[in-house]
């Protein structure tokens, strides 16, 4: 996972909401937490229709992250 960054091992972390698309630290994102979550939930409730299971978690750690390389 190499964002083409000095430490590959940084997260790109965004401030903004992915819903609304305003800064994460400005205002209320109640709505789109919902939001969010039910586009997971139908996600995941597709997924289970057909069959596919997804793979399983793995954690974000330095180790991990380096070995995409």
């Amino acid at each position: 996972m190499n964002n083409g960054k000095s430490f590959p091992w940084n997260l790109d972390l965004t401030g903004f909401c992915d819903q609304c698309g305003k800064y994460r630290a400005h205002g209320n994102h109640y709505k789109c937490s919902k939001a969010r979550q039910a586009i997971n939930e139908r996600r995941r409730a597709e997924e289970a229709r057909s069959g596919v299971t997804p793979g399983p978690k793995k954690s974000a750690s330095v180790w991990w992250l380096l070995r995409q390389e």
